[in-house]
């Protein structure tokens, strides 16, 4: 009777409480409570819960609901960390306030970008949940103060301030500093100056020592150095009081503080106090007072020191002095200077509004300062750098990507969008234009991409979304012919060209390169358009004493012709550099094409082919198709991964033959390469490698077949896999995640208990074969043993749990 009386109440409780069982509190009762009254309590709670109400009259909440939302609430917004395990199982998981600082060498510049420095991961997974709002509401009604300091913080992010909450927390020295910290750094972005005042009157109640433990003194330094960032953020801070005086802290941490917080005030005089410091004992504080105080004699000594953090806070000391020497120093900033000069230039560079300057290092070689100008593009509100976003959208680094989509989110809808499906059309990996297009149809309101749908086929859906809000796409409609340039002008200065060269007295070919001089856009707007017209039409004079005259590319070009091998070299590496920046003229590239010649110097080679990077006219194709037959190793294996972007040549019998190439680069390159040209021969020819000795040669051609969904393939990488030898095993589950064969993924968990760095790979693979990242929305976590976790029930969900 007992078990039939439980299965009843059970019942009730599971009819009442429909997608919530799991997670359903158990009813808190008094200790001297039986179990009979257990079970009568909760009967009665159940019955009321489970009446219907009127239907005038919305469902009222029920204090067990909101008790579910809080403890699930709580347990979102808590933080663990978790204990590594000998066994090499999970280990314990233990809570923490989970705040943390990061970018802490940027603070300075705080007070102009707005960003916080403290994060939560937990919060970060919260904020971009969809019911983040009731989230953070039913956690703003939690017992545990953490929680409440760190809902406050969520909530005031999204623009719900929460000032009371925000200063309780500051103030409960039960929190963890860091989490207090967080919470002050919350209410000055949130431009709460007067509770900030307050709490300065206040600080010696709740942030000095009550001890003279070091804790309860670091603990005090680090709040006082938050209360100077929080000043930071107002007009004329170089005469603030609080300021100045900070400027005398015993605390290393509470100077630096203070002087960051002055950088931004460019106009206000610098304090003769500010200026002492810059012979201060600790290096962070003489680094502070580098770039607030520093007179431009000591930055001009500094910006040549060996040391790249002296330079770099050079650069930012430069920003502010309005000296023409100042700005010709920032002005001679480019692709050569040194990494961290490029990135704090970058940063002045906003603040001063000139995003051309910025524009110029989205092609950079460093994926650090890529990075940088994605991140600047959520700054870039008049979208002056619109051009170069889909470029950083197709980039090879995933962290670039997803910052720049993440910047994307400040723009507004039309024009980013629009340049979401400016990338998804050039993409190039298949991973990549996923994550575009689940980012794109988020944004346009559009279903989720399912999982068999292609690239090309979320493209084309969410073209015909994007037209039927917005109209025509951008460059639908137009004419083949370039605006502002028509048929019959191109011909007459063709015809002009044309008397030009044969014009048989100087006087005569003086007056007609007078008139073409007047003609630079014409001129090269109709080369570039008649390009493939002219590729063998000599006009001798017209490249050597017109276009030089009139484009910087020409006048390159020219040196390119010239005896000299370096002068050569360098003229071919200043076309290098133009190439990232802009599309070089189509004529010039056709005059490259017809240059190239396979005694050509490998350097040289070199040059050209990095020049065709990005391109994808015929002429580059021609350069790439020669550079095959190169007698150079290096050169054949560069032009074979350029092949990837012409799959409309006929390639894949030459690269068929290169898989037998005496370098042994080029046979794993060709065995690559192979997968973008399908066929016949190509299997043949991958199947037949299957078998070589090299095991680096074998996996590659076993991923080019399984990318292709040749069995075979599938089959080899799943032998590969297991491999006594743990490189031969990783290079495996590389070639999986390439492949993007779905029937691997059994395989891809398995390796998961793999040896550190194959089980690396599965983590990076995964997400490339199952097209999104399982791991990543699991709570932020970020450590393997939890990725390893999630993937693992998320593979257990797909397949079931086997008996």
């Amino acid at each position: 009777m007992l078990a039939l009386r439980t299965l009843a109440i059970l019942l009730l409780v599971v009819l009442s409480t429909t997608g919530c069982f799991a997670l359903r509190p158990r009813l808190e009762l008094p200790p001297s409570a039986s179990p009979e009254d257990d079970f009568d309590a909760l009967l009665e709670t159940s019955k009321e819960s489970s009446q219907e109400p009127s239907e005038a009259e919305t469902p009222p909440r029920t204090e067990i609901s909101r008790k579910l939302e809080i403890a699930n609430a709580e347990r979102r917004l808590t933080s663990t960390i978790q204990l590594p395990s000998k066994s090499g199982l999970r280990g314990k998981e233990v809570e923490t306030d989970g705040w943390r600082i990061t970018a802490a060498d940027r603070r300075f510049l705080t007070s102009y970008f707005r960003q916080p420095h403290w994060r939560h991961r937990e919060l970060d997974s919260v904020l971009q949940d969809k019911q983040r709002d009731e989230i953070l509401s039913a956690a703003a009604e939690a017992e545990n103060p953490q929680v409440l300091a760190t809902a406050a913080i969520g909530q005031t992010r999204r623009g719900q301030v929460n000032a009371t909450a925000l200063i309780d927390a500051i103030e409960n020295r039960d929190l963890p500093t860091s989490t207090r910290c967080a919470a002050l750094e919350a209410l000055a972005l949130a431009g709460e100056q007067v509770a900030i005042d307050q709490l300065y009157e206040s600080r010696d109640e709740w942030m000095a020592p009550r001890e003279t433990k070091a804790a309860e003194v670091l603990s005090a330094e680090k709040l006082e150095a938050e209360l100077m960032y929080a000043l930071a953020i107002r007009e004329h801070v170089r005469s603030d009081e609080r300021v100045l005086e900070a400027l005398a802290s015993n605390y290393d941490d509470v100077r630096a503080a203070a002087l960051d917080a002055m950088y931004l005030d460019w106009n206000g005089q610098t304090p003769k106090e500010a200026q002492l410091l810059l012979e201060d004992r600790a290096e962070m504080v003489s680094a502070a007072a580098r770039r607030t105080a520093a007179p431009l004699g000591d930055l001009q000594r500094a910006i040549g020191s060996p040391s790249m953090s002296i330079r770099r806070d050079a650069v930012c000391g430069m920003a502010r002095c309005k000296d023409q020497a100042a700005a010709d120093v920032l002005a001679a900033i480019d692709e050569n200077s040194a990494i961290v000069c490029v990135l704090a230039a970058i940063d002045v560079w906003v603040i001063r509004g000139e995003f051309d300057r910025i524009a110029d290092f989205a092609s950079s070689t460093e994926h650090r300062i890529r990075c940088a100008v994605a991140e600047q593009l959520a700054i870039d509100r008049e979208l002056r750098m619109q051009a170069v976003a889909p470029k950083l959208l197709g980039d090879s680094s995933t962290l670039v990507r997803d910052l720049t989509l993440d910047s994307l989110e400040h723009w507004p809808k039309r024009s980013a969008t629009e340049t979401m499906l400016t990338a998804l059309r050039t993409i190039e990996s298949p991973y990549s234009g996923k994550v575009i297009a689940q980012r794109l149809a988020m944004r346009l309101g559009e279903p989720k991409p399912a999982a068999d749908e292609t690239v090309e086929q979320s493209l084309q859906r969410l073209e015909n979304a994007w037209r039927s809000e917005f109209g025509s796409l951008g460059g639908e409609g137009e004419s083949p012919v370039k605006k502002g340039i028509s048929r019959e002008a191109a011909l007459q200065t063709m015809q002009l060209v044309q008397q030009y060269e044969q014009a048989t007295s100087d006087a005569e070919a003086n007056e007609i390169r007078r008139q073409l001089m007047t003609r630079r856009e014409l001129i090269l707007d109709t080369l570039d358009q008649l390009a493939p017209e002219l590729r063998e039409v000599p006009l001798p004079r017209l490249q050597a004493n017109v276009l030089p005259e009139i484009d910087a590319d020409f006048a390159h070009w020219k040196q390119t012709l010239e005896k000299d091998e370096a002068l050569r070299l360098s003229a071919l590496r200043a076309l290098e550099e133009a190439s990232r920046k802009h599309q070089l003229n189509q004529y010039l590239l056709e005059q490259i094409s017809l240059s190239c010649r396979l005694d050509a110097p490998e350097e040289e080679m070199h040059a050209i082919l990095e020049i065709v990077k990005l391109d994808r006219r015929p002429a580059a194709a021609r350069i790439v198709g020669l550079a095959l037959h190169h007698r150079a190793a290096t050169v054949r294996r560069l032009s074979i991964a350029w092949c990837e972007r012409f799959t409309n040549q006929d390639y894949g019998g030459i690269l068929s033959t290169m898989v037998t190439d005496k370098d042994r680069g080029v046979r794993l390159a060709a065995a690559v390469t192979l997968r973008h040209y399908p066929g016949s021969t190509t299997e043949t020819v991958l199947l037949q490698t299957l078998a070589d000795d090299d095991a680096e040669l074998a996996v590659a051609a076993a991923g080019s077949l399984a990318y292709l969904h040749v069995q075979e393939g599938v089959d080899a990488l799943n032998r590969f896999s297991r491999d006594r030898v743990e490189r031969t095993r990783r290079l495996a589950v590389e070639a999986m995640g390439t492949s993007g064969e779905q029937l691997l993924i059994p395989t891809l968990i398995r390796t998961l208990g793999d040896s550190k760095s194959v089980q690396h790979a599965a983590l990076i693979a995964l997400p490339k074969v199952v097209g999104e990242d399982v791991a990543a929305r699991e709570k932020g976590f970020r450590d393997a043993n939890s990725q390893v976790a999630a993937w693992q029930t998320w593979y257990a969900g797909q397949v079931g749990t086997p008996e």
